[in-house]
């Protein structure tokens, strides 16, 4: 089937589709509380290296920003 990202898996096997996640959700709370006290993207995304993950700089805005594939339920779930 063209356009099937599933091509070549196991039957029965489901993957996500989409964009993974560059960034562990268990940081995404000190990135916005980062973001908050005024730390550029660029910043966020230097901190992160020094954390051992690879995150551009886009990749913390979407963070940020909750933007695909980090928004929905789990923003709800940080602020309730």
């Amino acid at each position: 089937m063209k356009g099937d990202r599933r091509i070549g898996t196991q039957v029965g096997q489901v993957l996500a589709t989409g964009r993974p996640r560059a960034i562990p959700m268990r940081l995404i709370p000190e990135l916005l509380q980062r973001r908050d006290r005024g730390e550029g993207y660029r910043m966020l995304s230097r901190w992160l290296k020094r954390c051992g993950i690879d995150a551009s700089p886009a990749a913390c805005r979407r963070a940020a920003l909750g933007l695909p594939p980090y928004g929905g339920a789990v923003y709800d779930a940080l602020y309730i």
